[in-house]
């Protein structure tokens, strides 16, 4: 059994968190909610570049620059110009045009292989639920690869399954493969993210809800600045399970320092955590391990990530 974490020092200390995590693998309640860091470190474009291609790819220039007003854009004219199916084709072939899924290309990404390390069924216990705010399914191939058995609901309204992991797909389902069902709707544009709003009327929120009030989570990829996102952390943290304990924080993100040569970098550093840290989310900072005073690069940033999760799975092991 873990000791408690009711003291800050010890999730400040590497040893007693990654021991603390290893036990909630071992007990199955350890999840992972995952953000566009993370698909884009598979290689897959970002919201700006999705709309720059679509954009480019059809006879329409958007007026906006902001990218919720130019997605309203894009929006209206697939409806215009044929039903909003042709929209999620759009984002669907803009989302995968120079994307590999072979198992060599993908092995290469540093976070990949870590996550699904996490996800392997296990006497030493297994991540069984994942939330992500991206519409690919690049980790549900590579997941394939290992044997690994992962369901995708296309919306909040589904059957469970006899699967290794769940993975909900919150923001909409646009799967690789053509062939494969994919979500009626997606959150891409101004619009849709004006439906979701009203929070208790979103159709993913008893499943987020319920799964968040009784797991860890871990937040890869996620600068928390989503709407979406804070909604529903705010209502499970009020909920949550932790609350019985003494343990100080429900779950763990993970932050790249951008080093003190930022002018405005103290500034900066302090909103990003005490953000988080509001929302009992204890946030780990990844620096140059060189030079402090540079920024971390993405490569050192997911590398080091990679280790702390395999800490996880090896210290779950030995338990």
């Amino acid at each position: 059994m873990y000791e408690s974490m009711g003291q800050l020092s010890l999730w400040e200390d590497r040893s007693s968190l990654v021991k603390y995590l290893a036990n909630k693998l071992k007990d199955n309640s350890l999840s992972l909610v995952l953000g566009a860091g993370v698909s884009n470190a598979f290689g897959l474009p970002g919201w700006a570049e999705l709309i720059t291609t679509i954009e480019h790819r059809i006879p329409f220039k958007c007026n906006s620059d902001d990218v919720y007003e130019k997605g309203n854009e894009l929006r209206d004219y697939f409806e215009e110009h044929g039903g909003y199916s042709l929209y999620l084709d759009a984002v669907q072939a803009a989302l995968y045009k120079e994307i590999k899924d072979d198992f060599e290309e993908l092995n290469d990404r540093k976070i990949l292989d870590a996550i699904a390390a996490l996800c392997i069924p296990s006497r030493r216990g297994s991540v069984k639920d994942i939330i992500t705010f991206n519409f690919d399914n690049i980790l549900e191939i590579y997941l394939r690869y290992y044997g690994i058995v992962s369901y995708s609901p296309v919306s909040g309204n589904s059957w469970r399954t006899n699967s290794d992991v769940n993975i909900f797909h919150i923001h909409g389902f646009l799967p690789k493969d053509r062939r494969e069902t994919r979500s009626e709707s997606i959150v891409f544009d101004g619009k849709s993210y004006k439906e979701r709003v009203d929070y208790s009327n979103w159709e993913w929120a008893p499943q987020i809800s319920s799964l968040l009030r009784c797991t860890t989570s871990i937040y890869i990829g996620l600068s928390g600045n989503d709407d979406n996102m804070e909604r529903f952390v705010r209502d499970s943290e009020v909920h949550h399970a932790y609350k019985k304990t003494s343990d100080l924080f429900w779950g763990i993100t993970f932050i790249r320092d951008k080093g003190t040569q930022d002018a405005n970098h103290e500034e900066t550093m302090r909103k990003i955590i005490d953000k988080w840290k509001a929302w009992k989310i204890f946030p780990i900072i990844i620096k140059n391990k060189d030079d402090d005073s540079a920024a971390c690069g993405r490569d050192e940033f997911e590398a080091q990530i990679k280790s702390f999760l395999y800490a996880i799975s090896q210290e779950a092991a030995c338990l």
